[in-house]
């Protein structure tokens, strides 16, 4: 199997995640007290807490009372964050079906949605991504802002000319946070354009706390999770995508055939061989259908692809200034490029870090924090071996995931 070099707590998170259930037994019960405490310090901090507790629950791991406890209450935490999100999902969608907008909740917010009402939810999502028309987005926004929804400190006030989701909004009531999609992904892809339009048009209904919402049909959900975890950094948001696509292939009844030509029609051939070799690798697929996808060459990526699985999250600050350095070739232009920014932040850059508004002349308080984390970004990017290796290796990959797609290599 690809990834035994990798620490034992990371390969059993992977292989949790794409649904190896029982064939862990045996390894599960060799872990000691300490790994079972990073196992779950590890589960939470990729937003997987609530599956490794359901897992603990179905498999009757035996489990330390410390990392027991921690998983409860991770899992106490979610279950209360994903009320709260479905009662703002109910009131977005009361708004929109009675404005008459057409719409499709994305992503964890369709899995969640699409699953039996008698499941726990075990897919945590950090926002909630609604797909809307660039006219009902806009309206739907405006009206949203009259209302007392507002974009929450550290956030962009204004959406980019080029961004794909106008500037993400708080619920007033909870604090939840919204983003209203125009398209599917920054890049304005032929082939992304046709995906949005058939989820749109195929968007299935289902309740949602006594109202009714339309939600990603599986499918297209599986297409659309595998584009936006590969087009742009390489498996982002990592196992919790693993966990995504694994639960749509073992259970949302989809062909595998079908699927493997529309990705093949949307550039994404590569993207779906590489994932399916992925979970077959860490928890074999019974279909042999599914692993009819896997075309030989993709073995060759599966280390690499582990290692992008792992990526930890505070490290892309660091993986941002390397690519800059990397395209400048000159260490004194990179390094008076990087401290003018350093020195410049915006407003909502310090006002995440001070916790206040944009507005808020409060927010200077971060200004020291700020600089001392944008200067010691810069060093680890400029001298860490590591962020080396890592850049390295995620660009290989990228690479390889870009033949035959729209504007990448062929």
């Amino acid at each position: 199997m690809a990834g035994e070099h990798l620490d034992l707590v990371d390969l059993l998170l992977l292989r949790i995640a794409a649904g190896a259930g029982s064939a862990l037994d045996g390894a599960i019960g060799r872990l000691q007290a300490s790994d079972w405490l990073k196992l779950a310090q590890r589960a939470i901090a990729f937003r997987l807490g609530p599956l490794l507790a359901q897992a603990v629950a179905d498999h009757g791991w035996p489990t330390p009372a410390d990392a027991k406890a921690l998983l409860e209450r991770d899992r106490r935490e979610n279950a209360l964050r994903a009320l709260s999100q479905q009662r703002t999902l109910a009131s977005l969608a009361s708004r929109m079906n009675r404005h008459g907008m057409a719409h499709a909740v994305l992503k964890g917010g369709a899995l969640v949605l699409g699953q039996a009402a008698d499941r726990p939810v075990l897919r945590i999502m950090r926002d909630i991504d609604v797909l809307l028309s660039p006219s009902d987005a806009e309206s739907l926004h405006s009206d949203l802002r009259s209302h007392g929804w507002a974009v929450p400190p550290g956030y962009l006030r204004e959406a980019g000319p080029d961004s794909h989701h106008l500037a993400v909004l708080a619920d007033p009531e909870n604090g939840n946070l919204v983003e209203l999609h125009i398209r599917l992904t920054k890049a304005a892809r032929p082939a992304g354009a046709a995906l949005g339009e058939r989820i749109l048009r195929d968007a299935v209904t289902v309740s949602c706390l006594g109202g009714e919402v339309r939600i990603t049909d599986p499918a297209s959900n599986f297409l659309h999770l595998l584009a936006h975890a590969t087009l742009n950094r390489p498996f982002d948001p990592g196992p919790q995508f693993l966990a995504d696509i694994s639960g749509l292939a073992r259970d949302a009844r989809l062909d595998p055939e079908a699927l493997a030509a529309e990705a093949r029609s949307a550039g994404l051939e590569r993207a779906l061989g590489l994932t399916i070799g992925l979970l077959d690798n860490l928890a074999p697929l019974p279909d042999g259908k599914w692993r009819g996808l896997i075309p030989p060459e993709t073995k060759d990526q599966l280390p690499a692809a582990m290692a992008a699985l792992l990526h930890r999250q505070d490290r892309d600050r660091e993986l941002r200034f390397r690519e800059e350095f990397a395209g400048r070739g000159s260490s004194a232009s990179w390094l008076v490029a990087g401290l003018a920014r350093a020195f410049s932040p915006r407003a909502e850059a310090l006002a995440a870090i001070a916790g206040r508004q944009p507005d808020d002349p409060l927010r200077y308080l971060a200004y020291p924090r700020w600089i001392a984390q944008r200067i010691s970004s810069m060093a680890k990017a400029r001298f860490d071996p590591g962020i080396r290796s890592e850049t390295a290796r995620a660009d290989v990959l990228k690479d390889w995931l870009s033949v035959g797609t729209e504007g990448g290599r062929r």
